[in-house]
């Protein structure tokens, strides 16, 4: 995950959540006060 966002320098968080990245696909994203889960699963 971070290889991949430094690669593509990745500023903001709508950004690494277009990111796509192979092998992994985004299950579930979780909004909670100010912080920002994204879950993956592996495919």
């Amino acid at each position: 995950m971070l290889r991949a966002a430094a690669l593509n320098g990745i500023n903001s968080i709508s950004e690494f959540m277009a990111l796509e990245i192979d092998g992994l696909s985004v299950a579930e994203i979780k909004v909670v006060k100010n912080k920002t889960e994204i879950v993956y699963n592996i495919s």
